[in-house]
């Protein structure tokens, strides 16, 4: 009886660690669609901010300090908007419209507007 009671015990535990297994390994493959973070970002003396595509994103959201704006291109003029002597955080991340990627995490800097004609930059 005691024999009987260990084996299905062992049965249940193998069963518990196979879906346990499963499911990380379900959860390991949605982590892995994340979309890469936006790279070599180049904010030019026209405040026109670029940067490379990213593999499977179908639009880019460029954040100005609390403000999104949406883009499918590779390039966002910012000229318009950095319009006051102060310090903006900008960010800038992937994301795909399907919804089978997640969107990537987000590449940010800081862009200070001292005068019309000091400006200053740094990556964060």
């Amino acid at each position: 009886m005691k024999r009987c009671n260990l084996k299905y015990l062992s049965i249940f535990f193998v069963i518990v660690l196979v879906c346990v297994t499963n499911t990380s390994c379900k959860k390991c493959k949605k982590e892995n669609n994340i979309l890469d973070r936006p790279s070599n970002v180049i904010f030019d003396d026209k405040e026109i901010l670029s940067w490379e595509a990213v593999k499977n994103a179908t639009v880019y959201i460029v954040c100005v300090d609390d403000k999104e704006y949406v883009t499918e291109n590779t390039a966002y003029d910012l000229f318009n908007i950095l319009n006051q002597y102060k310090t903006y955080k900008i960010g800038i991340y992937a994301k795909d419209k399907s919804g089978k990627y997640l969107e990537s995490d987000t590449f940010e800097m800081e862009y200070e507007v001292k005068s019309p004609f000091e400006i200053e930059y740094k990556k964060m």
